[in-house]
């Protein structure tokens, strides 16, 4: 039976029922009650939906695969968001870190070595010019004695060499600046920095993905498979099989209840007047109000999901994941009268109405409204 057909039917029965029976003429009860007589609620029930109550916000840890993790927390501690409790393969990544400090060591040491080289051919370059400015310093201090000026021949050579000097001295400082060996030091020098930088970001990415990090606050969880949970644990060193759940972190500081329902007098009401009721069997009643729709699977259907108020946290925290049956209600606007359906059926028997319920309604109390329909009642608003 298809879908079609069998709405088909459905609504084929209840025009059957109470609209199209074929009589002229109401045979409206003597016993017909007033609408006053009818009880007055804020409000109105939808019908009873299977629930799953929960943690706002839980989290499954898995093994990221066939090895060893290390815990760093104990059953039921609270954790802070972002603190990590427990890492994949921790030899390995000890390893890894140990082996890159070692290769630090060896990148400062490289490091030194380069920087005395260049300090030494910086000297050497500036011991160059410091002995051509000597010999400048000489030449001119000749060319000032009287002998040497008597003499234009031997002053012409001192003067000639003098500028030769002083050009050798510009060429030299010159050189100092921008001689090959400086570029060269600079440049091995920043590929040395470049390859430990990337090898040490290598490393943190690893070790990062190697680790579990709580995504919010809350208390810590371990739960190991049954054959493991029974041992005495030795948080430093578990052996887990690839995807196997091991860990969970949940806060308590809120719960959600969430509703799959496909109910058509649940989805015509107003989602954001929806309410949850969860009977406790003696301890209570558990309330939750709507908060958002959620989408899940490839058909993306529809989840309710309603939050608990914090005055009933601790009833949820005593049936917190579980799948409880719940009650759905719709919060009125105000007060309204909750009228049975059967009843305004059974007051037009024998009469062909046209316009559903809010025709039947207005066949009996012409001045009443309908403000909701649910599940087997209405919420009826009488005349103001």
């Amino acid at each position: 039976m298809t879908l079609i057909t069998h709405r088909f039917q459905i609504r084929l029965k209840f025009f059957l029922s109470c609209l199209f029976l074929t009589c002229a003429t109401p045979l409206l009860s003597s016993e017909l009650k007033t609408l006053a007589e009818y009880p007055y609620s804020a409000q109105l029930w939808l019908g009873h939906v299977k629930a799953e109550l929960a943690p706002a916000q839980n989290a499954e840890f898995r093994s990221k695969g066939t090895g060893y993790i290390q815990l760093y927390l104990n059953d039921g501690d609270r954790i802070t968001q972002g603190d990590v409790f427990a890492i994949f393969q921790a030899e390995r990544i000890n390893m890894q870190k140990e082996a890159l400090e070692n290769e630090k060591i060896l990148h400062d040491v490289k490091l030194q070595s380069l920087d005395l080289d260049h300090e030494e051919k910086s000297i050497m370059l500036q011991g160059n010019t410091d002995e051509l400015e000597v010999k400048l310093n000489e030449l001119t201090v000749a060319s000032d004695l009287d002998s040497v000026k008597k003499n234009k021949k031997l002053s012409q050579r001192i003067a000639e060499a003098t500028i030769q000097l002083k050009k050798q001295i510009e060429r030299s400082k010159k050189r100092i600046e921008l001689h090959d060996d400086e570029l060269n030091y600079h440049t091995e020098r920043k590929q040395l920095e470049l390859v430990i930088k990337r090898k040490e970001r290598e490393f943190l990415i690893t070790k990062k993905t190697a680790e579990y990090q709580a995504p919010f606050d809350g208390i810590f969880r371990i739960t190991l498979p049954k054959n493991s949970a029974d041992k005495e644990i030795d948080k430093t060193k578990i052996w887990l099989a690839g995807g196997v759940i091991f860990a969970e972190i949940t806060n308590q500081a809120q719960y959600n209840v969430r509703v799959l329902t496909s109910s058509t007098i649940i989805s015509q009401n107003a989602t954001e007047s929806l309410t949850i009721q969860i009977p406790l069997h003696g301890a209570g009643i558990c309330h939750a109000r709507y908060i958002k729709t959620d989408t899940q699977g490839q058909r993306r259907t529809k989840v309710l999901v309603f939050q608990v108020i914090d005055e009933d946290r601790q009833l949820a925290k005593k049936i917190a994941k579980s799948n409880p049956q719940a009650q759905i209600y719709r919060e009125l606007p105000d007060k309204c009268h909750i009228v049975a359906k059967k009843d305004l059926i059974s007051e037009t028997i024998g009469t062909h109405v046209e316009g559903g319920w809010d025709a039947i309604v207005k066949r009996i109390w012409p001045q009443a409204k309908i403000i909701a329909v649910g599940h087997r009642d209405l919420a009826i608003q009488a005349a103001q």
